[in-house]
Order: C-alpha cells, then sequence, then structure tokens
C-alpha cells in the first residue's frame, strides 16, 4: 500500500494520511475486512509519531470506513459508496467524485483545475444571493 507525505505542502500529516486511506477505501483498493498495517507499523514506515497515525485511524473509524479492534488491529469495514447517493455527507461525495477524476485517467493539474473553477463558481453563487 502506497502511501506518500508531503511535508512542505501545508496540509497536516494526520489528514493526508486519513484522505489518501479514504480514498483507497472508497476506491475498493483496500478491500472490506482487509487489515490495515499496525498504528507502529505505519508511523515507521512513514516516519510520523504514532499517534498521528492513531488519530487518522480514528478519524476513519467515526467516519465509518474501519473497525479499531483492540488488540487484534484496525480492519477495513465498507468498500464506501459508489454512486453519490450512496454517500452520507458532502465530504464523502466530494472525494468520491475526485476519485473517479482519477479513476478515469484525469491528472492532479487537471483535477485541480476543475475544483478551483467549481469554488469559482460557487463564490459567484454565494455572491449572487447575498
Amino acid at each position: 500500500m502506497d502511501i506518500f507525505i508531503n511535508r512542505r505542502g501545508g496540509v497536516p500529516v494526520r489528514d493526508q494520511l486519513v484522505t489518501q486511506l479514504e480514498l483507497k477505501i472508497l476506491g475498493g483498493e483496500l478491500a472490506r475486512g482487509q487489515r490495515l498495517p499496525s498504528v507502529r507499523a505505519l508511523a515507521r514506515r512513514l516516519k510520523v509519531h504514532h499517534n498521528t497515525v492513531s488519530a487518522a485511524y480514528q478519524d476513519l473509524q467515526e467516519a465509518g470506513h474501519v473497525d479499531l479492534r483492540r488488540g487484534s488491529g484496525v480492519f477495513v469495514r465498507t468498500g464506501g459508496p459508489r454512486a453519490l447517493s450512496e454517500a452520507e455527507g458532502l465530504d464523502e461525495m466530494i472525494r468520491l467524485a475526485l476519485h473517479a477524476a482519477f479513476a478515469k485517467g484525469f491528472g492532479g493539474g487537471e483535477v485541480r483545475a476543475a475544483v478551483e473553477r467549481a469554488a469559482d463558481e460557487l463564490d459567484r453563487l454565494i455572491a449572487g444571493s447575498a
């Protein structure tokens, strides 16, 4: 399982970890019932504090993506929604759409540009309704 941490990007390591794992779960790369690396093993591999990994796993549990089984490990609970209509919240909808864009072969730059265009449109809509 590949996870990449950018220490210079301004996004907290915990958030990077949660987002990458969530995308892997939603995309099916991590299957239902699959055991994730232990907190300490993943922390060593990523060269981060084990509390960072533990907090990320807790965030994933709160979002309903994993089960934390004390003494046994962390296991993928679900592959997540396959359609926007199945998503439980706005963040999940956005992540699902992002994953779909990457799965279709769009690059990071293309996705970022589309998201920025959408954010600009949202700003115009908000300004128009004020």
